[in-house]
């Protein structure tokens, strides 16, 4: 699937923050996931970066790409319950150029019930912020932050988290330079 999309740029690219907003609705499925991600070029003549989301398991249909802002949609692919799309920059970088990007997906609606949200990192990335906010109405009973060091380790919990009164949670890490950072929670 992504050898079909232009990666090329990735190479030049520095991560400065990735900001995800993750929504799980009272019916406890995931809602839509905002993420706003700051890059700097290392290189000339940069455009795009390739975006890769993924369903909780294989056979969930794919998230849709929804809203964009500060840049525009190219390509995509979707197999297997993951989609990847390419998100060209409103504008080609040279080195030391930033550029902010921001998109939405949006779930189906006949999704599985919501039990975690995690981030994996294929590139290092200075500042990661994840906010998982439920529906007021369908607070989880506990909430966990974990690690994993790559997708075939289990899930090493780490903290348990307060959901406030606002319905939400989140996590923040500054110098990841790789594996997956996530939440779970229990809903009883």
């Amino acid at each position: 699937m992504l050898g079909q999309l232009d990666r090329s740029s990735d190479h030049r690219l520095e991560w400065l923050s990735v900001h995800d907003v993750y929504e799980v609705d009272a019916h406890r499925r995931p809602r839509s996931l905002s993420v706003r991600q700051v890059v700097r070029a290392s290189g000339d003549d940069v455009d795009r970066v390739v975006a890769v989301h993924r369903a909780e398991a294989a056979t969930d249909p794919p998230p849709a790409l929804g809203e964009l802002r500060y840049c525009r949609r190219g390509r995509a692919r979707h197999e297997a319950g993951f989609v990847a799309f390419e998100i060209f920059f409103d504008r080609v970088l040279s080195r030391g150029d930033t550029a902010v990007v921001e998109y939405e997906i949006e779930f189906p609606g006949d999704r599985p019930i919501a039990q975690f949200y995690d981030r994996r990192f294929r590139h290092p990335v200075r500042d990661y912020l994840a906010v998982v906010r439920f529906d007021r109405r369908t607070l989880p009973a506990r909430c966990y932050r974990y690690d994993r060091a790559g997708v075939d380790v289990p899930r090493h919990r780490t903290a348990e988290l307060w959901v406030g009164s606002s319905g939400g949670v989140h996590i923040m890490r500054s110098g990841m330079t790789g594996g997956i950072i996530g939440l779970e929670w229990e809903w009883e």
